[in-house]
Formats: C-alpha cells, sequence, structure tokens
C-alpha cells in the first residue's frame, strides 16, 4: 500500500487543507482525520490515517492511477495568479476572449472567440485531461449554466515564470479541445500583459497564443508546425 506525504480535505467553507502524518500524533487531529473524507493530493483516491508510534501515515485501499500535473508554485507566479482571478471574480463585466489583428493601414482589430458571460473562476483547479492524467490549472472558468456549448466554452490559463508545460499536460490539452469546447490561454510573467491581457474598460481578454480544437494557434492562424511541448516551449521563449 502505497504512502502519502499528505491527506486533503474541504472544510465547511469548502476550502482545501491538508493533515500530514506527523499531524496524527495529536489524539484530536487523529480522530478529527477517521471520521472526515480524506484524498491524495489529486483527489482521485480516498486516503484513511493509520496510527503508529513511529510512523503514522495515510494509506489507500485502490490504486492511484491517475498523476497529477502541477504547475509552478513561486512568489511572481503566485503574485501574477493572484492579480488576474482578483480582476476576473471582482468583475461584474461579460468578457469577451479573443486576439488582434492588424488591418492594411495598421490598424488592429479584436476578433472575439467567445463571450465569457455568467462564469464562475477558481485557481489551482483539478481537471481530467486523459485517461491517466489529471491537470491543475493556474487559472480555470467555466459557465454557470450547466449545459456545454461551443458559445460558452471552458477557460483555462496556465501563467509561465519559468515552468513551460510539459509533454502529458500539451497532449491531454490538444486531445481533450479536440472533443469539447475548451480553451487554454497562456501568459508569461517575465512579459506581463503582452502574452494576456485583461482590459477591463473594453471588456476584453486578449491572448496570443492558446489552444483549442485540438490545435496550437497564435492569433488567427492554426500552427500546425506545433505538436510537442517542446516545440511550443521554444516557440514560447522565441516571442
Amino acid at each position: 500500500m502505497a504512502k502519502y506525504d499528505f491527506a486533503i480535505y474541504y472544510n465547511d467553507k469548502q476550502e482545501r487543507k491538508k493533515i500530514y502524518p506527523n499531524d496524527l500524533h495529536d489524539i484530536e487531529i487523529r480522530a478529527f482525520a477517521r471520521k472526515t473524507f480524506l484524498y491524495s493530493d489529486s483527489e482521485e483516491v480516498r486516503l484513511y490515517p493509520r496510527y503508529r508510534k513511529d510512523s503514522p501515515h495515510f494509506y489507500s485501499l485502490q490504486k492511484d492511477t491517475r498523476t497529477l500535473i502541477k504547475g509552478e508554485k513561486n512568489e511572481a507566479h503566485d503574485d501574477r495568479v493572484k492579480e488576474l482571478v482578483e480582476v476576473l471574480t471582482n468583475s461584474s463585466v461579460s468578457f469577451n476572449i479573443g486576439y488582434f489583428t492588424f488591418e492594411e493601414d495598421k490598424t488592429k482589430q479584436f476578433n472575439p472567440l467567445a463571450t465569457l458571460k455568467n462564469y464562475t473562476w477558481g485557481k489551482e483547479i483539478n481537471r481530467y485531461i486523459s485517461s491517466n492524467s489529471i491537470c491543475r490549472h493556474d487559472i480555470f472558468g467555466q459557465r454557470q449554466e450547466l449545459a456545454q456549448s461551443s458559445l460558452f466554452p471552458s477557460i483555462g490559463i496556465e501563467v509561465i515564470k519559468s515552468h513551460y508545460p510539459d509533454d502529458a499536460a500539451f497532449d491531454g490539452w490538444i486531445s481533450l479541445s479536440q472533443i469539447t469546447p475548451m480553451i487554454v490561454a497562456f501568459d508569461i510573467v517575465d512579459k506581463k500583459n503582452y502574452f494576456l491581457k485583461i482590459d477591463s474598460s473594453n471588456k476584453q481578454i486578449r491572448v496570443i497564443y492558446y489552444i483549442f480544437d485540438g490545435s496550437v494557434w497564435k492569433n488567427d492562424t492554426r500552427r500546425t508546425d506545433i505538436i510537442s511541448a517542446g516545440a511550443f516551449r521554444e516557440e514560447l521563449r522565441s516571442q
């Protein structure tokens, strides 16, 4: 049986909390853990506490069959995620997400991909992206209504400081976006508001690179040459 570094649970406010093995030395925490639904970090596997004075731990009765793909964690990255989420959640605006193209006279034109009306937003949201992978989106939004439609795609925003998407994440997004209405947009901390910019006054989320309909796109161009995480990484770094 696998041992786990910690177990997670959700409190009454639906806040994600952790219990560590050494916490089980406390009799009250131990009693709480025994009556609480605990899960692995991926939230894929139900966990149970087992107390031993020399080695308290958590165990499962099932196999953890999916890998959780985590994003990066550093102050600059986390500050940018917080900034974007606060704009999205505190605004009463229905944003259009889209990209700019330039006319012959060099004036720019905003081209909407979708209108994000009545969307709920959150950070560090786990989503199944393949039969063996779970992705933790930095930011994720979806429409409050239950019906799924290409008019109202789910939106993932990945914020990059130094950690670019790996093969599992990239391949999962490409495959999933072929079968479900979904846009994954990218923001780079060191080029703030270049790759992605939220303009509340114009009700726009402007993107440059995004995954949609099974491909990487740059503005209005389907980049059929970018078919791997490595190629995508080099493309972003070259900008």
